[in-house]
Order: C-alpha cells, then sequence, then structure tokens
C-alpha cells in the first residue's frame, strides 16, 4: 500500500516536472508582445526628419504601418557669402522653394536576429512604401527696400529680378507666407535597426535608412540653367535613433 503512494507522488513529479516547458512556453507566449509602436528619428547629408511605426507582432514577419516627414536638400545646394559681408546671412543662390516630403507607408518588418543570451543586439529590418507627398514653399531672401540696408524687405528668390548684387541674404525662418505648392508621387524606404535595449517591453538603439521617391513632374526647388535642371525625384540615406514599446 505504501509502495502504491509512493509510486503515485513519482508519477505526478514526474508528470509535473514533464508539463514545466510547455506551461512556461504558454507563459512567455501569454507575456509576448501584441505589437510595437516606435519613433525613428534621422537625419543625412540631404535629408532630416522622423517616422512613426507601429509593427503587428506576428514572427517571423510582421506588418508595419505609420508614416514619415523629411526635410530633403538638393545635393546641389551650396551656401554663398553675402555680397554686403557681415550684414547679411549666407543664402542658396538659385534656390526657389524649401522642399519637404510626406509619406503615409506600409511594408514588412523582419527580425533578422532575435535577441538571445548570446547576442545581446537584436537587429530588425524593414522595408515600407506609399504616396508621397511633396510640400513646396518658396525660398525667402532680404533685399533692400531703401537707400539704406536698415531697411529691408523679405521676399521669394527670383533670379529674373534679384541678382547676386541685390540680395542681402536669407530672410528669417518665419518671414513671408508659406503658400505651399503640392504634388504627389510614389516613394519607398528600407530601414535596418540595431535594437540594444534590455527592458522586454521596450526597444532603443541605432537605425540605417535609405528614401526615394518619385514625382509625375520636376519638383521646382532650383532655378533651372543649362547646366542645372529639376529633378523628379529624391534619395537620400540617413542614421538615427529609435525608441518605442511593445504592448
Amino acid at each position: 500500500m505504501r509502495d502504491g503512494w509512493l509510486i503515485r507522488i513519482l508519477c505526478c513529479a514526474l508528470l509535473w516536472l514533464a508539463m514545466m516547458p510547455v506551461l512556461q512556453a504558454q507563459e512567455e507566449e501569454a507575456d509576448a508582445p501584441r505589437a510595437w509602436t516606435g519613433l525613428d528619428v534621422r537625419a543625412g547629408s540631404r535629408n532630416g526628419g522622423f517616422a512613426v511605426f507601429r509593427a503587428q507582432s506576428f514572427r517571423p514577419l510582421s506588418l508595419v504601418y505609420g508614416a514619415s516627414f523629411d526635410l530633403v536638400k538638393d545635393s546641389r545646394e551650396a551656401r554663398i557669402e553675402s555680397f554686403y559681408g557681415d550684414r547679411g546671412r549666407r543664402y542658396v543662390y538659385g534656390k526657389l522653394n524649401h522642399l519637404a516630403v510626406l509619406r503615409p507607408q506600409a511594408g514588412l518588418l523582419w527580425q533578422a536576429l532575435p535577441r538571445t543570451d548570446l547576442n545581446r543586439i537584436a537587429v530588425m529590418a524593414a522595408v515600407q512604401a506609399g504616396p508621397s507627398l511633396a510640400l513646396l514653399s518658396p525660398y525667402y531672401v532680404e533685399v533692400p527696400s531703401g537707400p539704406l540696408l536698415n531697411t529691408r524687405l523679405a521676399v521669394p528668390f527670383d533670379p529674373a529680378r534679384y541678382s547676386y548684387q541685390g540680395i542681402i541674404g536669407r530672410a528669417g525662418f518665419l518671414a513671408g507666407s508659406p503658400e505651399p505648392l503640392l504634388r504627389i508621387g510614389a516613394g519607398a524606404g528600407a530601414l535596418v535597426m540595431l535594437d540594444w535595449a534590455r527592458a522586454r517591453h521596450g526597444f532603443s538603439g541605432l537605425s540605417l535608412g535609405a528614401d526615394v521617391n518619385w514625382f509625375p513632374a520636376p519638383l521646382p526647388v532650383l532655378a533651372e540653367t543649362p547646366e542645372i535642371r529639376n529633378r523628379s525625384w529624391t534619395a537620400a540615406g540617413s542614421v538615427g535613433l529609435f525608441f518605442g514599446g511593445k504592448l
């Protein structure tokens, strides 16, 4: 009789030990994050901006969607000194408009290298695409409004009206009215994220990205000359920091 009870206790203990990995896996699965929400702040030689994204936690691929906003420069832009020296700000002669690109986007996020006990840095890669909205606003410069430089007028740059000698320099950021011009196109971006956060429900790290946008017609960013023609596309790489939480 006593042996029967010992056998029953031993069987229960063995069954409990056998069920432990299953129970732990179910607990981890229940505690696993269902979605990721984050912010990527990036900058490059030709662009700077941010992107917000949300990814559904499907393994090994996740659906990711969000939006990006970037201020974009043409690679041929170069600031020059004012004809009036220190009395004027440096500016880009020949620039007609500032360019910003807003893109709602969706794509896939791939956990290329998950974090393990041996690997403390997780590597994720994302590819997204969507419609691109180009926002063009006039580039303002200061010109003399009288015989002395004490009175100045902020005007949109116009190469037909203002020569190098007639421009004092770049106007202030809030000078003039935005008067945006909108163009619709399409774009895509790729992003590699190195996540070294130790928190189970958070992530942060370094991002490496590349973006391309295309529009049906050239964007009037620069005054055209025989040597300079405006482009109907933008392309730029960036380095940034991203952070967010897993819910």
